[in-house]
């Protein structure tokens, strides 16, 4: 087997040949390429090595360590050559990276082609959780919520739509393998989700400024697990919360549903 190894940048003028044998077209290696690129961070590379049993991708005096660390121009390069090795002497490992969730994603997002010729298209088309019961109940439960309301029960509201935010978050952590504590509030869940969960983690890293959206709306999760707990159901001298509360929180959840079911 060969051993990958760099060779200099000579701005362009020496880009690795294709493998005659290569099965993939040159758009789906470049939409590889740019994916890596664009989601993988040291220590990702650090652990691939390992996975690979291609130490050098850990070391920090390689040059596609230097140009990821200095943001150089060549980084890419050196992420093409990497790509362009596992083309011609590993294919098997080239389509198993590929089948990475970040890089499905990024592939899912900004090269569509090349996902379904690397055989992720379908996959990634059919969403997880949009069918399924959990989905389906936090509809209702959103329906359900103004008819609280037109009884004049903002209270009822609150935590029908609470509840059924909780109970859909639980569902999403669940079908992506994370450990998730039967328990858990509706707080830690979002976190858990937004953070853990390779959909989200990798469109974070992808787009920081959504990364930075995302960790607003935790507030306001955090504001109605406080608002669920705090309604007061027995003691009736807490003021409980209007009408006008109740649709800010409906539409919060309606918001957050709507975007996390899209994104899956």
């Amino acid at each position: 087997m060969a051993v990958w190894r760099e060779r200099p940048y000579l701005g362009g003028m020496n880009a690795p040949p294709r493998s005659l044998t290569n099965s993939l077209s040159s758009r789906t290696l470049l939409a590889l390429t740019e994916a890596m690129e664009h989601t993988f961070d040291a220590s990702a590379w650090a652990r691939l090595g390992v996975e690979l049993e291609m130490p050098q991708l850990a070391d920090p005096d390689l040059r596609l360590q230097q140009s990821l660390r200095f943001g150089d121009d060549d980084y890419g390069y050196c992420v093409a050559q990497f790509v362009r090795h596992l083309d011609a002497e590993r294919p098997a490992d080239l389509r198993d990276l590929a089948d990475r969730p970040e890089i499905k994603v990024w592939l899912d997002s900004n090269a569509p082609g090349a996902a379904q010729e690397l055989g992720l298209g379908q996959a990634l088309v059919t969403p997880l959780v949009e069918s399924g019961p959990a989905s389906k109940a936090t509809e209702q439960a959103l329906v359900d919520a103004l008819q609280w309301l037109d009884a004049g029960e903002p209270v009822g509201c609150i935590h029908r739509i609470h509840d059924a935010l909780r109970g859909y978050l639980l569902d999403v952590c669940a079908r992506a393998n994370l450990t998730v504590a039967g328990d858990a509030t509706v707080t830690e869940l979002y976190w858990l989700l937004t953070s853990d969960h390779p959909i989200f983690a990798a469109q974070t890293r992808q787009s920081p400024q959504v990364g930075h959206a995302l960790a607003s709306l935790a507030g306001a999760v955090t504001a109605l697990n406080t608002v669920r707990h705090d309604a007061p159901i027995v003691d009736a001298n807490q003021a409980a919360p209007g009408e006008a509360e109740a649709v800010l929180m409906a539409e919060l959840v309606r918001t957050l549903f709507n975007y996390v079911r899209r994104r899956l």
